[in-house]
């Protein structure tokens, strides 16, 4: 299992692309956890695998914060992921 936290500037939020992404399928196999928030007690922005992959457009946070967990069971060997992040002004509704 791999964490990451991703911090940006207080009046930031963070937006995580995916430019490419290729996960075993299967449920309790590898996937990628994103949370609104500092750890995995925040907000969940989604889980996503290759039965459900991440938006093209990316996933944003609320906050200045985005915590990513990969999840792998080890078995076979996928391509696996690339991801960028970016900080933006957040959007008004």
């Amino acid at each position: 299992m791999t964490k990451l936290i991703v911090y940006e500037p207080i009046d930031q939020q963070v937006v995580l692309k995916f430019s490419k992404f290729s996960l075993q399928k299967g449920t309790g196999t590898d996937n990628v956890q994103l949370y609104d928030g500092q750890n995995e007690t925040s907000p969940s922005l989604g889980v996503y695998s290759s039965d459900t992959t991440p938006p093209p457009s990316g996933v944003r946070s609320s906050s200045n914060e985005l915590f990513v967990i990969f999840k792998t069971d080890g078995k076979n060997d996928f391509a696996g992921f690339q991801a960028s992040y970016l900080a933006q002004k957040p959007t008004r509704e």
